[in-house]
Formats: structure tokens, C-alpha cells, sequence
């Protein structure tokens, strides 16, 4: 509980009340200071369990007591309260993944600590290199004192590199948590080396191809086509899969017998 209060407080209470319990006959204090129920008690006769519900008053943070009694019977009971401060400093994000090709739509989580409690996904802001996150975007919340869930899909970005993740929720600028997200230029993909980089044309070849900034895992010979440019008639195949990251995949190419050229290009289908 923020130590602003205005929270509505439920307290179920076995063998408290009975039959007769109304609102002028349940006393509830919170540290000596009266609240008014926001509702009228209610007993169930079967379980004999009493629900109480009020609103909770502004106090200082700290562990309270709750005092509640049932006048005719004087049968009391008191519970702890915990309250603590709005946190008002900036908050400590991690999210994952941290790296996504610049196209966007990548899903991404953050989790967010000393971040002050949201209610609704329409009372956060987000923006990731200064390209604000639509609310349509901002897929789920799940916001607590103890900490703040939020996933998102990035979005498109212009270029490669390191961009700053800005969130921002109930507790305005001063609150916002901050984390790096970088992107990978899939508009600068290219072939980084082959090897290699010739062979006898009577038997077939096997080259090793690294490519760099594709923006995905590749997993499968069949997300990659390579063509030969130069002749006709020839059609290079995609091995085997090496090693891939959002950043370099490594693959091999095998290359059929009689070749006396080849200009490979690597794309994703």
C-alpha cells in the first residue's frame, strides 16, 4: 500500500460477525485513526466468515495496524498494513531480447524495479530511440508495488546500432526506467568472407559463407537461396548451417562440378 492511501482494503474475518452485523455496528481503525466502510458487511452463514471493506487512509510509511470489532459481541481482531513510499527516483529496467533487426515488431519484455504501480497498458509511455511504442503495441502489464511487467514490440528504426529504451508509467519523468536495446541494419546485409574463394572445376566445392546482418537466427538450409551470377545453368545449394546469430550466420555452400566462376549472393526467403 503507497502511502497516499485511497486503496480500497478487503479483511475476511472467521467467526467475527453474525447474522446481525451492519455498517453501524463494525468499528475499523487503521493506527487509532477511524475509516468508514465503503460498503456494507457482509456475513456468510454457512462458512461464518465477515467481510469488511474500506478505503485506506493517507499514513506514514511503516507497518500499520488494522483494528476491526464487532460492537455488540466486542469480538476484535487486528491485522498488519505495510506501507511505503511512492518511489519518485528513476527506476532499474533489464530487458530481453536486447538485440532485434530494425524492422521492428520484435517482442520484448521489461521488467522494471522501484517503478511506481500502473494500472492500465493506457497509462504507460514507451519509446525505443525516440520512436514512441503505439499503445496498440504495449501487449500486456503486469504492475505491482514489488516490481512492473510490461512486454511491447519495437518499433521500426532507421539504422543499426545502440537505442535507448524509455518507460514511463504512473509516476511520470522523474520514475521512468531506462535500458539499451540494439538494433541490426537488415538493409546493409552483406557477404563477409568465402572460402574458398576458388576450386577445380570437375568435381563440386564446398565454400564456407559468413553473412552478416541478416536480423534473424537462421535454423534451416531452406530460409537461405544462393544463386550464381555469371552463368546459367547452375544451381549452388545451401549445405548445411554452421552457426547463426541476429548478427553473422555461417553457413556452407555447395557449389556443383564445372564451374569456372561464381559471384554468390545470400538471401533470406
Amino acid at each position: 500500500m503507497y502511502a497516499i492511501g485511497g486503496k480500497t482494503v478487503t479483511i475476511t474475518l472467521e467467526n467475527f460477525g453474525n447474522a446481525a452485523i451492519v455498517t453501524a455496528n463494525a468499528a475499523v481503525s487503521v493506527q487509532g485513526t477511524a475509516v468508514a466502510l465503503s460498503s456494507a458487511p457482509v456475513y456468510d452463514a454457512f462458512t461464518q466468515i465477515t467481510t469488511l471493506t474500506f478505503l485506506a487512509p493517507a499514513l506514514a510509511a511503516g507497518v500499520q495496524t488494522i483494528s476491526v470489532k464487532y460492537v455488540p459481541t466486542q469480538r476484535s481482531a487486528s491485522i498488519s498494513i505495510t506501507y511505503v513510499a511512492i518511489p519518485t527516483t528513476a527506476a532499474i529496467a533489464t530487458i530481453s531480447p536486447v538485440t532485434g533487426d530494425s524492422t521492428g515488431g520484435l517482442t520484448v519484455m521489461a521488467k522494471l524495479t522501484n517503478f511506481r504501480q500502473t494500472d492500465a497498458t493506457s497509462g504507460m509511455t514507451i519509446s525505443v530511440g525516440g520512436v514512441s511504442v503505439t499503445t496498440a503495441n504495449i501487449l500486456s502489464l503486469q504492475s505491482s508495488i514489488a516490481s512492473t511487467l510490461v512486454t511491447f514490440k519495437t518499433p521500426a528504426y532507421s539504422t543499426g546500432g545502440a537505442a535507448a529504451v524509455l518507460i514511463r508509467g504512473a509516476g511520470g519523468a522523474s520514475n521512468a526506467g531506462t535500458a539499451t536495446f540494439t538494433y541490426i541494419d537488415v538493409s546493409v546485409a552483406a557477404i563477409t568472407y568465402n572460402d574458398p574463394k576458388q576450386g577445380p572445376s570437375e568435381e563440386a566445392t564446398e565454400v564456407s559463407v559468413g553473412i552478416a546482418n541478416l536480423g534473424q537466427i537462421i535454423t534451416s538450409t531452406a530460409s537461405l537461396t544462393v544463386s550464381a551470377t555469371g552463368l546459367t545453368g547452375v544451381v549452388p545449394t545451401v549445405a548445411r548451417i554452421q552457426a547463426s546469430s541476429l548478427i553473422l550466420t555461417s553457413c556452407v555452400v555447395s557449389i556443383p562440378a564445372s564451374l569456372a566462376y561464381l559471384q554468390a549472393d545470400a538471401t533470406v526467403t
